[in-house]
């Protein structure tokens, strides 16, 4: 899944498997629709989570998320603040 230009994009109970890049966001737009990535599945992946560009202030969460066998789970090179406090890393 990606994100790009003035996007936003919302993922909720979807499994990303076996990707170079699970989920890329890279948007400059001012539209936030939701901040939450709940209840995803983040299995064999290159990087699970890359973050280049995100336009939200609030933070981004993973709740009910797991990340598994991933090289890397999250790339966070934008420095956007993000929850894992309810996300599982196996």
């Amino acid at each position: 899944m990606l994100a790009y230009g003035t996007t936003w994009v919302n993922a909720m109970d979807c499994r990303f498997e076996d990707n170079q890049v699970g989920f890329r966001f890279n948007a400059e737009g001012t539209v936030v629709t939701h901040t939450q990535y709940a209840n995803n599945e983040f299995f064999h992946n290159g990087t699970a989570v890359l973050l280049e560009s995100v336009p939200a202030e609030s933070p981004l969460s993973f709740p009910g998320s797991v990340f598994e066998d991933n090289d890397t789970d999250i790339d966070n090179r934008c420095g956007r603040e993000v929850n894992i406090s309810q996300t599982a890393f196996r």
